[in-house]
């Protein structure tokens, strides 16, 4: 609380938790919250201005107890469009051997050879917001690097799969 959405600056955000004996975990850098994540105390505060994405997951002796629930709040801005937030762990995108984003350990250009001519999917989650600030969606699917012309180039072409393994095969919004 307070729910996803844009604001004019960071909101406090308190997690909640139904469980009185389960900790609540979380991360605010995009990766799947683990028993290692920080400990839900009191409501988060970012000292900053800009946009993060909260990740949070209940854990009862160090064990998952409840699905992934991400939210992103974006401050200080307006919007004449909609907006769509992707949401995955840093490595997904950045790291040499399984980054998709990335040229990677062994890149060759003229080879064609770089994590990003890869036909790699990673997991992220999508939320979808009008202009407004209100979401319309969200959602758990892969990221792709789509076609082949903007693979090399600096910003990407990516394509968002709805599948049965992320819990959506298809979205109709």
């Amino acid at each position: 609380d307070p729910p996803a959405g844009f604001y004019g600056r960071f909101p406090k955000v308190s997690l909640i938790n139904s469980k009185a004996e389960a900790e609540i975990r979380y991360t605010t850098d995009g990766s799947l919250p683990s028993s290692d994540s920080s400990i839900y105390k009191q409501p988060i505060t970012m000292l900053f201005g800009g946009d993060v994405v909260i990740r949070a997951q209940t854990y009862i002796a160090g064990r998952a107890m409840s699905p992934v629930v991400t939210q992103s709040y974006l401050t200080e801005r307006t919007f004449n469009m909609p907006v769509v937030s992707l949401t995955t762990a840093p490595e997904h995108l950045w790291d040499d051997d399984l980054g998709i984003y990335t040229p990677g350990r062994n890149s060759n250009e003229g080879g064609r050879v770089a994590n990003y001519w890869n036909e790699w999917e990673r997991p992220i989650h999508v939320e979808f917001f009008e202009p407004d600030g209100t979401l319309g969606f969200t959602a758990d699917a892969g990221l792709r690097i789509l076609g082949w012309g903007s693979r090399s180039n600096p910003q990407k072409s990516l394509a968002v799969m709805f599948r049965d393994r992320y819990g959506v095969d298809q979205l109709q919004y």
